[in-house]
């Protein structure tokens, strides 16, 4: 067993973070895929990879993952897939809570203040951008000034989360501390990220996606980029296309779409896919990120029936796709090239990459 394909770290399995710590470049889901269709698995760094992470706060500052069926927090220190800046971040976060003596959250009696913490690395300077996820933004001065004295600190937002459900943010956003914008090179263009917005976490593999999608992708074409979060695909294809809409319905995205400096042949429309189905008919090439249920029947009878002779398919779940795809090639689709991303290694989970194109026969 090759350090490339292990990992090692003290709370597995305890922590739900990871499923397996041997052979993970070959989890059983890609086998599985493996076995109906012929594809390459692409992976890189196993170990500090995550660039980004979500953790719950609970008890005593005790900030981690929960428990498999439980809200009982796994208490990380050194998560060896987290990127070095983000263990760095987490015991300076900690010292900083018991110094102004922060009450973290009791979902039981919905008291305390601190529910959740979110980190992001900027990659090129290896600053943390920290989002505090809080019952009510009240009381949180004294540690935004305590915390912006470490210069480990890209940036401090809060979201305020009053309400007692499971959804981690919610709906308001203050700008607490440092740059506003946080800032990732990806498909040649520079990518603003609103820290409400979706980021892939293992940057540099998906990276080598968006490298493949822009070799794939027919040249010179109408393209419409639907789950579009901030744009990243679109806008890496903006200089192979004749245009590129991205379509989404989260308002922070488009806020970093516009940040991105996008070229003028890309633009942004807010709006949820099932509600802006008739753009397919403007479609020479659709791209989709869907989540992980997949395509909806709506979208797929409407794209079937669309002018489009391109389907770019970016899929975060392979049983979907795998549903997806056969109903695709009954349309009279073919699946022209298929290939996986480990994204998250250590989980039985395979990223897929499928280019479709319209069957001459």
């Amino acid at each position: 067993m090759t350090k490339l394909s292990t990992i090692s770290c003290d709370y597995f399995p305890t922590c739900p973070g990871c499923q397996f710590q041997e052979n993970v470049t070959q989890p059983p889901i890609a086998l599985e895929l493996q076995t109906q269709f012929t594809f390459p698995l692409f992976h890189k760094e196993v170990i500090h990879w995550r660039t980004r992470a979500k953790l719950a706060v609970r008890g005593d500052a005790q900030i981690g993952l929960f428990k498999r069926g439980t809200h009982d927090v796994v208490d990380i220190a050194t998560c060896p897939l987290h990127h070095p800046a983000i263990y760095d971040a987490i015991p300076l976060l900690k010292k900083a809570l018991k110094e102004c003596n922060i009450p973290s959250y009791n979902e039981q009696t919905h008291e305390g203040l601190l529910r959740y913490v979110q980190f992001v690395v900027e990659r090129n300077t290896g600053l943390v951008q920290l989002t505090l996820v809080v019952k009510e933004n009240k009381n949180l001065q004294p540690l935004i000034q305590n915390l912006s004295k470490q210069k480990i600190w890209h940036s401090i937002w809060t979201n305020v989360q009053p309400l007692p459900i499971n959804r981690i943010f919610g709906d308001t956003w203050h700008h607490s501390f440092g740059k506003e914008n946080l800032y990732e090179t990806l498909g040649g263009n520079q990518i603003c990220f609103h820290p409400a917005c979706f980021g892939q976490a293992h940057l540099s593999l998906f990276e080598d996606m968006l490298t493949s999608i822009q070799k794939k992708i027919v040249q010179h074409q109408r393209v419409v980029e639907f789950y579009a979060g901030v744009g990243v695909i679109g806008l890496s294809v903006a200089p192979l296309s004749k245009s590129v809409l991205c379509v989404e319905m989260n308002s922070f995205a488009k806020e970093s779409f516009e940040k991105s400096s996008p070229p003028s042949n890309a633009s942004f429309l807010e709006a949820p896919t099932e509600n802006v189905l008739g753009l397919l008919a403007e479609a020479d090439v659709a791209i989709v990120d869907p989540p992980r249920k997949g395509l909806d029947k709506t979208f797929l009878e409407a794209l079937n029936t669309s002018p489009a002779q391109q389907l770019i398919y970016v899929s975060c779940g392979p049983r979907s796709f795998k549903r997806d795809q056969e109903i695709l090639v009954e349309a009279g689709w073919k699946m022209e090239t298929l290939e996986g991303y480990l994204l998250f290694p250590g989980t039985d989970h395979v990223e897929l990459l499928g280019v479709f194109r319209r069957s001459t026969t």
